[in-house]
């Protein structure tokens, strides 16, 4: 389930290919230019112009920052239980995936903390060289890696960062507090599946709203519904919230809520390469979707007079631009063969297809306000999704089931 960037920079040829002699292309460029109107802006940025997510991370020696950074990147990258630092000398990952066709940058602060006296200001040249880090690199999300233990020692660390947002300027990138080590709740002995899982859930939540406390930032909500012990988000435009995590050694625990998490606070263009390198297909997923929904939304844009003439088949182009791009995240090729599969495969053929939109387009047309494409975004909507579970479950349900879905989907900003 791998995407090169490479293979999407002629878009225009594409859309060019998928022109369907069944309805004509007699004003083919015209409809080229619409698609790409309409879809060059999501499709650049999530894909053509995707690049490495840039992560920095930082904490005091013995947080665990190393085994988070291999967990996260599901290989050995940096050294476990390295000598601690006695100078604010990062170390630079460039970690390569080079089956995913992807590549992370992270960096590891080392020593920061190290240099940086609690009971006093931070040495210039301690923010000198994080100004330089925040520079060069230029992260996109800042992880902050701590122990229970730290958190409980006081305000000493969280005070650190606030000196520290406040020398730099313009304040520092958004970032996550990390608490790693959990197992330091449990009693010596016991596994995180023991009977006192209970209990173990009982401290990282209030060490999680004790977080909240120290930074002074009240708690907006449970990332996941119902269960605070996965993570709080928090009211701040700073710090974007506090996960617990475990990833000394696997299996680990509470790592993929992380990696969603980061997934909804990375920029576009950077969201590409992280999930394909977490190889999870729920997140790949989770692209498939957005981009159903941007094009739906972009349909129901369309003036009428491009839905209803024969001669400018935008919609129909635009419905197999999305099946093919929805095939390509699941690991098919980006070509027509790709949409023309799931179209032959269950008979909707442009030509029937173009028959009921053409049916959908007298009822806007007749509408009273000429403009209702309520209707033709549903439509759009639904098979994205029928396609969506085509190509990753094999299984084929007809876009009328998810036609239900596009009203909460559209009220969605």
């Amino acid at each position: 389930m791998t995407i090169d960037p490479s293979k999407y920079q002629d878009l225009s040829g594409l859309l060019a290919e998928m022109q369907s002699p069944i309805i004509g292309n007699k004003n083919s460029e015209f409809t080229i230019q619409i698609c790409e109107d309409l879809l060059i802006d999501e499709v650049s940025k999530l894909i053509v112009d995707s690049r490495p997510p840039r992560l920095y991370i930082f904490g005091r020696s013995g947080s665990g920052k190393s085994s988070f950074i291999n967990a996260l990147a599901n290989k050995p990258v940096a050294e476990v239980g390295a000598i601690k630092p006695t100078t604010v000398d990062s170390d630079v990952y460039n970690i390569l995936f080079l089956d995913r066709n992807t590549r992370w940058e992270l960096v590891d602060s080392r020593g920061l903390f190290e240099s940086a006296p609690a009971d006093g200001d931070i040495p210039i040249e301690t923010v000198a060289k994080l100004e330089h880090d925040l520079e060069k690199h230029n992260p996109d999300i800042l992880l902050h890696v701590m122990t229970p233990d730290q958190v409980r020692a006081g305000k000493d660390d969280f005070e650190i960062v606030r000196q520290m947002n406040d020398s730099i300027t313009g304040g520092l990138p958004p970032r996550i507090v990390c608490l790693n080590k959990i197992d330091n709740f449990l009693p010596v002995g016991k596994s995180l599946s023991s009977e006192d899982y209970n209990k173990l859930k009982r401290n990282i939540v209030e060490t999680l709203n004790l977080i909240s406390e120290i930074l002074s930032v009240p708690v907006s909500k449970s990332f996941v519904e119902g269960d605070p012990v996965k993570g709080l988000l928090f009211n701040s435009e700073e710090v974007i919230g506090a996960f617990p995590m475990y990833v000394k050694e696997e299996p680990y625990w509470n790592l993929p809520t992380i990696a969603e998490l980061l997934c909804e606070h990375l920029p576009d263009e950077a969201l590409l390469q992280f999930a394909q390198a977490q190889r999870r297909e729920r997140l790949m997923r989770r692209l498939a979707q957005k981009q159903t929904i941007a094009i739906a939304d972009a349909v129901s844009q369309l003036p009428r007079s491009q839905v209803i003439s024969l001669n400018k088949p935008v919609v129909t182009t635009l419905q197999e631009y999305l099946v093919c791009l929805i095939g390509s995240f699941a690991g098919r090729e980006l070509s027509v063969v790709t949409s023309d599969e799931y179209f032959e495969k269950f008979d909707l053929t442009f030509k029937n297809t173009f028959s009921a939109l053409s049916d959908i387009a007298i009822d806007v047309a007749l509408s009273s306000s000429g403009r209702n494409m309520e209707n033709l975004a549903k439509q759009m909507y639904g098979l994205g999704r029928s396609a969506e579970h085509y190509f990753f479950d094999g299984e084929f349900i007809s876009p009328n089931e998810f036609k239900s879905e596009w009203e909460s989907e559209s009220k969605i900003e």
